[in-house]
């Protein structure tokens, strides 16, 4: 049998998250491919025998590509594949067509995160050893992997994602299970509550804004700031867009003004003190323009004080259907990102809670929102007083974005880790009992 390991052969690493898919090359120290994971879909008729077949696309032009009809839609809830029927499209897309790779010459390493089901791990397995015929695959924590990205071996890795905020403590390469927390208080709750308030007339602003985006804009006019925009629609577009497809399209609007323009305070929210800091300036694709001040605080103040979601606003689905340890969805039960950190280490051995608040790690696309390092740093200080704190927040924003991806590279290139691919002949042999067995 052949031993696939990094040294022999070029293995590819998957990551699949909530927000993009990653995939790469073991030993690179970036993705070759950074697609979205979100999909759009059409229902065509069968010409033959009757019926109806879903057609996904996928990809940068899948659900950002407009088509008359198309719904978009997200196979991942709570961080992991509730719905895997467009799982093998994605997979498909990015082995075949950005990475031009023949699967079955390359062995596989994806990720998932500590909460993962053993139906999904199946999944996954069937998938890669069936349809795209992989010699080798392994599945490793996206917790154990960050650490790992970050050189150490015991960490508190606390990731600020899209649809999950979670906490994952740990120990010499193994997840501590008992000290796993995780919440649906994340960026796509804060980007609804963004959307709110962009949607809604402000004082300085006795208009809401529509949030169209670029692909339903014809024509638009420069005008000056603060004043209603000038920009002709596609009407040819129009009865065509189904809702599902606009409402990405305005979230991902919405993204944009959070990039440029959303920060954390370093202390608790003080209006006096945000009104002195300096505003930023943000143009929207239909042409509104305008210098954004305490509101680009107020708005992510969500991350380390729940009390500022306003429940009056929408509430994403994912909110509601995101399981939560240990708790609940409602608003009022919510916890800020230290406080969740904090309950983690102490859920764990009295032994390792030095070792965890001294090596945290904060990764996630969430992190990068300026201010965020310092806040949870001077907060975690006030809840742990007297320990020893140390925060390792990657300066470059690919090591934060992509830091699971990122370990993986590290873990599927070493020449010792070919002792832990499972064959394609071992799931043939064995089944998913070898998952269990292999994948600790």
């Amino acid at each position: 049998m052949v031993v696939y390991g990094g040294d022999e052969v070029s293995a590819i690493v998957l990551d699949i998250g909530s927000h993009t898919t990653r995939a790469g090359y073991a030993g690179e120290d970036v993705p070759k491919c950074v697609i979205p994971t979100a999909h759009g879909f059409l229902d065509e008729e069968q010409t033959e025998g009757g019926g109806k077949v879903r057609k996904y696309f996928v990809g940068e032009e899948g659900a950002n590509g407009w088509r008359a009809g198309m719904e978009v839609g997200s196979m991942m809830s709570d961080g992991i594949v509730s719905d895997p029927s467009a799982l093998p499209s994605i997979v498909n897309h990015a082995l075949h067509h950005r990475l031009r790779i023949d699967p079955s010459a390359h062995p596989l390493l994806t990720t998932e995160p500590a909460w993962n089901t053993p139906k999904n791990r199946e999944t996954m397995a069937e998938l890669v050893f069936e349809q795209e015929g992989v010699p080798a695959w392994y599945t490793a924590c996206s917790g154990v992997l960050s650490a790992f990205a970050s050189g150490k071996g015991t960490a508190l890795v606390v990731d600020i994602g899209s649809e999950v905020m979670s906490v994952t403590p740990v120990c010499e390469g193994y997840v501590l299970r008992v000290g796993t927390r995780r919440q649906p208080l994340a960026m796509t709750l804060l980007q609804s509550q963004m959307k709110a308030w962009l949607e809604a007339p402000q004082p300085g602003r006795a208009f809401p804004l529509d949030l169209n985006p670029h692909q339903l804009i014809k024509t638009r006019t420069p005008v000056p700031a603060l004043q209603p925009p000038k920009a002709t629609l596609r009407d040819e577009r129009l009865a065509g867009t189904t809702a599902s497809w606009k409402e990405y399209q305005q979230t991902r609007v919405v993204e944009g003004w959070r990039e440029s323009c959303a920060a954390v305070s370093e202390t608790p929210y003080d209006e006096r003190f945000v009104l002195q800091r300096p505003t930023r300036p943000f143009e929207f694709p239909d042409g509104y323009n305008a210098q954004f001040g305490a509101e680009r605080f107020r708005l992510s103040e969500g991350l380390f004080n729940p009390n500022f979601i306003d429940p009056s606003k929408p509430i994403p689905s994912s909110l509601r259907s995101t399981p939560s340890t240990p708790h609940s969805n409602s608003l009022d039960q919510m916890v800020s990102i230290s406080k969740l950190a904090a309950e983690s280490v102490m859920a764990c051995d009295l032994d390792v809670r030095a070792g965890l608040l001294s090596n945290i790690i904060l990764v996630g696309g969430g992190s990068l929102l300026p201010g965020v390092t310092d806040r949870f740093n001077w907060e975690m200080a006030q809840l742990a007083p007297g320990q020893k704190i140390r925060i390792h927040a990657p300066g470059h924003s690919v090591e934060r974005r992509y830091s699971s991806w990122l370990g993986g590279s590290i873990l599927a290139s070493l020449g010792t880790f070919h002792q832990l691919w499972i064959s394609k002949e071992e799931w043939k042999e064995s089944g998913p009992n070898i998952i269990a067995q292999r994948c600790k």
